[in-house]
């Protein structure tokens, strides 16, 4: 394929995204801090091609075809050279802007920037470069290979070809993507943020259990988990900040997190990363 990837992170979502990248043939080179992480995300990589193999989804042939095209380097020089340039550092604003000032000096003028923020606002992460109408939201969701959506959310300078490569590379990934305009959370966590918050302040006004409020969500929204099992999957510390950033830049009170959440967070018991959450693991 003539469209390059670069991912810079490399963990959870730029491992995954990766695989779903080369098993759909996109070539792909990764980059992180360490090399360290690197050998890690590899290995994730080749375990999920490797199931894919065991359970009849992914053939042998794609499975090593994907490993041969997924390069790994800890130069972000290198992957800037890329046709489009996915981020996926962690959630901070400031950071997202000094890596992409990065970018914009390293990459080629036709390279595209998409960044897989959750919450921040792309118009404000775009300006920090001198290509703003290439810049663009790809937001993928956890497990990238098993979750079909992808936010394509588009900033006030984002350009329609800018828009239609982000487009067609979902596709090509084999994921479905919905197009939004510029706000922050989007349309998932702008919905979820309010729903997780409100069930820890039910809990913190004794309505009713963890566990009721778990069992009334599964049995009566049909979801295949309640809110506080979702919460420690996450990270409780994850939910907070997406909460908290969606309530800092909408200035709307429904946002507010509870005490209770950010005590949970300050604890440190922030779900199944640390054996205990909600639950205990």
């Amino acid at each position: 394929m003539d469209t390059s990837i670069g991912i810079v992170g490399s963990g959870i979502m730029g491992s995954g995204i990766a695989q779903i990248a080369t098993q759909n043939g996109y070539p792909v080179i990764m980059t992180d801090i360490s090399q360290t992480q690197l050998d890690s995300a590899v290995a994730r990589i080749t375990n999920g091609l490797n199931q894919g193999v065991e359970r009849g989804f992914v053939e042998a042939s794609a499975r090593d075809k994907a490993l041969d095209i997924l390069k790994i380097t800890t130069k972000i020089e290198d992957v800037a050279q890329s046709s489009i340039v996915i981020e996926n550092i962690w959630e901070d604003q400031s950071a997202k802007i000094k890596l992409l000032e990065t970018l914009d000096s390293a990459s080629p003028e036709s390279t595209i920037f998409a960044s897989n923020t959750s919450t921040i606002p792309i118009t404000e992460l775009a300006i920090a470069t001198k290509r703003p109408d290439k810049v663009v939201g790809m937001h993928f969701f956890n497990p990238p290979y098993a979750m079909q959506l992808v936010e394509v959310i588009k900033g006030y300078h984002t350009s329609q070809d800018t828009l239609d490569a982000i487009l067609d590379l979902s596709r090509g990934m084999g994921r479905k993507p919905v197009v939004m305009e510029d706000s922050a959370g989007f349309v998932v966590n702008r919905l979820i943020a309010p729903f997780l918050n409100e069930a820890t302040f039910l809990l913190q006004e004794g309505v009713a259990t963890k566990e009721d409020i778990d069992e009334c969500v599964r049995l009566g929204l049909n979801h295949p988990m309640g809110p506080f099992q979702l919460m420690d999957l996450v990270g409780l510390d994850v939910i907070l900040h997406e909460i908290s950033t969606i309530h800092n830049k909408t200035g709307d009170s429904k946002y507010r997190p509870s005490q209770l959440l950010k005590r949970m967070v300050a604890a440190g018991q922030l779900g199944r990363k640390t054996k205990s959450g909600w639950y205990d693991y």
